[in-house]
Order: C-alpha cells, then sequence, then structure tokens
C-alpha cells in the first residue's frame, strides 16, 4: 500500500485533534519517506537524514526548525517521547543503503523492521491518545488487563507491516509459498499474533478511549484475513473502513 493510500485510509477513521496529530505524524513520515525514493543521489540523501537526526533533537528540546516537525510540536507538546523518531530515520537509512527488505529474512529481523518503519510513529499516536491519567489508568486496573500502550503502537505497527508484505506477495504473481520467505502463512501468523497484542491492551481501556486504534487494528485484520487466501485484489477502501467499524463496534459491546 502506498503512503498516500495509508494515510487516506487512517485520515477517515480519525477525527478532530486526533486526525490533526495523525496528520502531522503522516507530514514527517512523508518527508522521510522522500530521502529514500529510488533514483535520489545517495550522498544526498545521507545529509538529509543527518539534519533529520538532529532536528528530532531539536524537537524533543521544542526548537524544531521544520515546519513539519513545529506543527507536531503544536499538536503534541511535551506528552510524547520525540525521540522515538529516530526508529524511523533508521528505517529510512537501512532502506537507502539496501539492507531492508534483502536482508530480512527471519520473522525477527522484519518484525525489528516494521517496528522502526512504522511502530515507532504509531507508539507516539498511542501515547498522544491514550495519556496515562491517574483516573484512566485505574479504570484499567480495575478490568485486570495489561494497559500498556507502547505495546498498542508497537504491536499495531508490526501488524501493519505485515500485511504490507502481504499486499507485495499477493501483486507478485512469480513468487509462490514454497519460494518466500518468510511465506504467508508465517506473515499471517506474525501480523494476527501482534494484532491480538494491540487488541488485549486496547480493551484494558475505558470504552470511548480507543475507538480509532480499535479501527485500526480491526481494518488490519480484515486485510490479513483478505489477504491469507491469496487474493491478490485488495478490498475497495469503504468497503475495509466499514468492516472495521462493524468489527470495533462489535468487539465493544461484548466487553
Amino acid at each position: 500500500m502506498s503512503t498516500t493510500e495509508r494515510h487516506l485510509r487512517w485520515a477517515l477513521l480519525f477525527a478532530g485533534s486526533s486526525r490533526e496529530i495523525l496528520a502531522a505524524l503522516y507530514a514527517l513520515d512523508h518527508e522521510l519517506a522522500r530521502i529514500t525514493h529510488a533514483g535520489i543521489d545517495h550522498g544526498v540523501a545521507h545529509t538529509k537524514l543527518n539534519w533529520w537526526r538532529l532536528e528530532v533533537d531539536r524537537l524533543s528540546l521544542g526548537e524544531a526548525a521544520h515546519p513539519v516537525t513545529r506543527r507536531l510540536y503544536a499538536a503534541l507538546g511535551t506528552r510524547v517521547d520525540y525521540s522515538r523518531l529516530h526508529e524511523r530515520i533508521i528505517a529510512a537509512e537501512l532502506l537507502l543503503i539496501g539492507q531492508a527488505p534483502q536482508l530480512l529474512t527471519t520473522p525477527p529481523r522484519f518484525n525489528a523492521f516494521f517496528y522502526r518503519l512504522h511502530g515507532a510513529l504509531l507508539q507516539i499516536l498511542a501515547d498522544a491518545l491514550l495519556p496515562p491519567t491517574l483516573a484512566t489508568l485505574e479504570k484499567c486496573a480495575t478490568r485486570e488487563r495489561a494497559a500498556d500502550v507502547t505495546n498498542i503502537g508497537a504491536a499495531l505497527g508490526k501488524a501493519i507491516g505485515w500485511c504490507d508484505y502481504l499486499s507485495t506477495i499477493a501483486s507478485s504473481p512469480a513468487a509462490t509459498d514454497t519460494t518466500l520467505q518468510p511465506t504467508r502463512a508465517d506473515a499471517c501468523t506474525e501480523a494476527l499474533e501482534h494484532l491480538s497484542t494491540a487488541e488485549t491492551s486496547l480493551q484494558a481501556w475505558p470504552v470511548g478511549t480507543t475507538t480509532s486504534l480499535a479501527v485500526l487494528a480491526a481494518l488490519t485484520r480484515a486485510r490479513v484475513q483478505h489477504m491469507s487466501h491469496g487474493i491478490g485484489t485488495p478490498l475497495g477502501i469503504f468497503s475495509e473502513l466499514l468492516t472495521a467499524w462493524r468489527a470495533a463496534r462489535r468487539a465493544a459491546r461484548s466487553e
């Protein structure tokens, strides 16, 4: 799935201040993705990535220089740990020097890369949407579930990475399960395990506080299940969203 397609789907899941946080995070993601596009001069690209490393440090101090990071700080202030953005920069560097996905041959290596590519941003998003106030944490504790916000973002990011991997398989007719490493079955298993981790943590939070993230998890689950059968044609955007909303609402009613 292209960055633009993902942003369009996710923008429809979020509203109000949540959408502004998402927009700011993915404006930054877009800036980093542009650095690793095909044909770019590697010397220029490495210079830009080094600049962004310094910019993340400035952002952590509230002294951002780039319009995108200033927008992010305006949306989030001091509520989150901006140093996690360094993980996204590492993912960009791995793509630039050709170490991903060529050297990712085992699920643990894929998981580490997917965390850097998607999970770090989603950790920041989860931290912003689910601030650990004392009242909220007390409600979570009474439900006897693990309310780990970090787990939510990291697990969702890995699941989305595996979902993208499945999309790549589906769009490559020459690939077969006997030649792929990891296989389609491996990818589905990994994605669903990470989704279960995220969903378990989300269920610990009071109903209504996790709607957007729950729908994002349900949307990802629907896409994984759709592609697990080797179906190359993706669901339509509105069919995906409708399926996700229905799944999230069913889960909320069952709690």
